[in-house]
């Protein structure tokens, strides 16, 4: 049966199958290809992949991007043109040949195409792009506040608790501990702890709103706290985030029942993040 993109994350499965062998076809032919590119190669180089999978039948192929300019990993997922279903983008910034990590870079083709599976499903169901696009879109347009560093912090919470972010990681989560070929529950569990993406989980976990209402204060001001936060509101509300605890912040109390009202909703989303995590470790030890 193929399921659309919201039964998908609500299955008892925590990745696709035709993830699972995209990514396994993608990674080949990005290796493949690297076979002919030296360290001293910059040029950005492309492969087109054609896809035969019933879950994304109607797009024909996807352009793959691969840069090697960075000295950590960046990939995206995005589009080119008007047509919603065609001249589809993944593009993947990487260290040079010699530092390359195949298997993390496996991970993140998985990360991109289930972004991709769930964009896919909203444009054929002709759904409203959820909740979480518009907060991201508002992330997008504060990018400035990214300028100050502690401030910086937050944002990157809120984007690490997107739905679409989280599900994107246990896609990563499954590759990452398939490649161990272990089959012990406990030991996959003990090897997550481990790794970037539980970096990410404890990032969310020790969120300490009071805490971090003192350090916003003590490097940067209540004045100039009060006009990042109120700045990022109001962008919120432009895009229709109308969550109850979204509105002017006057004084350091509004500050500390401001983020502690974001806090409840990381640790509500981090909940069920754990619950599909243990899905996917089910998951790996099934598949062995």
């Amino acid at each position: 049966m193929v399921l659309t993109y919201y039964e998908y994350i609500n299955e008892n499965r925590g990745i696709s199958n035709f993830i699972k062998k995209l990514s396994t076809i993608i990674s080949g032919k990005i290796s493949k290809e690297l076979e002919y590119i030296s360290d001293k190669d910059y040029v950005p180089f492309y492969i087109k992949i054609d896809t035969d999978f019933e879950e994304i039948s109607q797009i024909e192929s996807i352009n793959i991007v691969i840069k090697m300019d960075r000295s950590n990993y960046h990939s995206k997922f995005y589009l080119k043109g008007s047509n919603l279903l065609k001249d589809i983008y993944l593009e993947f910034d990487i260290p040079k040949k010699s530092k390359l990590d195949h298997f993390y870079l496996h991970e993140l083709i998985s990360h991109e195409l289930t972004h991709l599976y769930e964009y896919y499903n909203i444009v054929i169901n002709q759904r409203s792009f959820p909740l979480y696009n518009r907060i991201k879109k508002s992330l997008v347009r504060t990018i400035k506040q990214d300028d100050f560093d502690i401030f910086s912090y937050f944002r990157n919470l809120v984007y690490l608790t997107l739905d679409n972010e989280m599900n994107a990681r246990v896609s990563q989560t499954y590759q990452l501990l398939t490649f161990k070929k272990i089959k012990d529950k406990d030991q996959l569990f003990s090897i997550l702890k481990t790794t970037h993406i539980w970096k990410k989980i404890k990032e969310i976990e020790n969120f300490n709103p009071k805490k971090y209402v003192s350090d916003l204060i003590e490097m940067l001001g209540v004045d100039l706290t009060k006009i990042l936060v109120n700045g990022f509101n109001d962008e919120l509300l432009n895009n229709g985030i109308q969550f109850r605890w979204i509105k002017n912040v006057e004084n350091e109390e509004d500050l500390i029942r401001y983020f502690k009202n974001w806090n409840l909703r990381f640790k509500y989303k981090l909940k069920k993040h754990f619950q599909k995590l243990n899905r996917v470790i089910d998951e790996v030890v099934k598949d062995h």
